[in-house]
């Protein structure tokens, strides 16, 4: 059986691929899901603020209706136009701010704009189509989002309005209060920084973790790997220093100890090799005086023959008698 020595690193490869490529992906999904919730959180807290405060401006509006239930266009211009001018920084969670980015429109029972803080080229105009006159001339909860520029998707504006009532409960028109988008986005940018940093520590983290580990556990597999080819080479490496991974010299142990047995069974196979080879000698010697000794002489070389010694290949000498009638 053979075996691929190779296969640790294609392991290796393996996993630094799998862990990249799972770490890669939670992140986005993780950074997806918390900046997708973070927009549209920051819209509702804006959403509910706006909602409080419209009702607010919209009752004080209804303190100032008389008994002809006509509105004053301008009864919220004097105060608003006032706070647009103070001079304030308000430092919001690492933003600064220091103008007023809210502004509102007054319409009649009709839907016609009777008054507009920040865009007076709107007076006159009809916005009973648009939702948030609308639902407020019906009494339901008002709110819409709308672009200014429709290819520009940071021009949206959000609308939250109120009904304005007289005494008797009838709706007399409607207030609406409008804020740019834009102007909550720093906050949205912020967070998305803090996110992607939190994100960029983790990952970091992460990568030094993993990087310890392929230090640890796989940099000592690449050097076993290495003395394994050495020893199928037929070389006697020396036995490469691991650290102190238990994994790592469990496993480099195994193979020494392995390399040891091999060593000592390749020995005893040499010494039985030679020792076979120097007692075939002898052994085929013994064969061949053994082969004479079974063998009948001639009567005439027996009688006359004095002793000698007869060599047959390679045997050993062997030592013949001459007749009972020689010196004993």
């Amino acid at each position: 059986m053979k075996f691929d020595i190779t296969a640790p690193m294609r392991i290796t490869r393996i996993v630094v691929f799998l862990v990249v490529y799972i770490t890669a992906l939670g992140f986005y999904s993780l950074y997806r899901n918390l900046t997708d919730s973070l927009e549209a959180q920051t819209f509702q807290a804006t959403e509910e603020v706006m909602v409080e405060t419209a009702h607010i401006f919209a009752a004080h509006i209804e303190t100032l209706v008389d008994d002809s239930n006509s509105i004053d266009p301008e009864a919220l211009a004097p105060s608003f136009n006032k706070a647009k001018r103070h001079e304030f920084i308000a430092d919001i969670f690492g933003h600064e701010k220091t103008t007023i980015g809210l502004g509102y429109y007054l319409t009649d029972d009709k839907g016609i704009i009777l008054y507009d803080s920040d865009r007076p080229n709107r007076i006159g105009k009809d916005f009973s189509d648009f939702n948030d006159v609308h639902l407020a001339l019906k009494d339901e909860y008002a709110v819409r989002s709308s672009r200014d520029d429709e290819s520009n998707s940071t021009s949206s504006i959000l609308y939250v309005a109120s009904p304005i009532k007289n005494s008797q409960g009838n709706i007399l028109g409607v207030l609406s209060l409008y804020k740019p988008q834009n102007d909550v986005r720093p906050f949205i940018e912020r967070r998305h920084r803090s996110i992607l940093l939190a994100l960029a520590l983790i990952g970091t983290g992460i990568a030094a973790f993993t990087i310890a580990v392929f230090v640890w556990l796989f940099r000592p597999l690449g050097k076993l790997t290495e003395y394994a080819r050495a020893i199928t080479r037929g070389e006697r490496p020396r036995y490469p220093k691991l650290g102190k991974g238990r994994e790592a010299n469990t496993l480099g142990r195994a193979l020494r100890d392995m390399r040891a047995s091999l060593d000592g069974r390749r020995y005893m196979e040499q010494y039985t090799q030679m020792l076979t080879h120097e007692l075939k000698s002898p052994i085929a010697a013994i064969q061949g005086a053994s082969e004479l000794l079974q063998e009948e002489m001639p009567q005439n070389n027996a009688q006359n023959s004095s002793p000698i010694f007869v060599k047959k290949h390679n045997a050993l000498p062997i030592l013949s008698t001459g007749s009972s009638n020689s010196p004993g």
